[in-house]
């Protein structure tokens, strides 16, 4: 309550599915980072030092992140499977918010970032 969002939208199938390949070929990971390249949302995966990898999550997005906060990737991934239409909403000061409204309720789903 009382966030400021810097980056909010409704993720696309190919975004999850996408994440859900890249989580799978970096399953050594257990956090990945969120930055903003444009217009772009993009999610990374380890270290540029180590096998890591990156791609675009969600094109298009208003906003910038501009703090390496981490996330948990199963926990993102488990929220991202749950049927019905979903909100992410990102903020810089370490806090994701996602919304899922199953057509039934509403869920709220509060998530702390992690620092590296």
């Amino acid at each position: 309550k009382g966030a400021s969002w810097n980056v909010e939208f409704e993720p696309t199938v190919a975004g999850i599915q996408r994440f859900k390949k890249q989580a799978s070929a970096n399953s050594e990971e257990d956090k990945f980072t969120c930055k903003t390249d444009k217009n772009d949302l993009k999610i990374y995966f380890g270290e540029p030092s180590t096998h890591s990898g990156n791609f675009v999550f969600h094109p298009g997005v208003s906003g910038t992140l501009n703090r390496p906060w981490m996330w948990p990737v199963k926990v993102f991934q488990a929220i991202m499977d749950l049927p019905g239409e979903k909100t992410v909403r990102i903020s810089d000061a370490g806090a994701t918010e996602i919304v899922v409204d199953s057509g039934l309720a509403t869920y709220r789903y509060l998530l702390p970032a992690q620092a590296k």
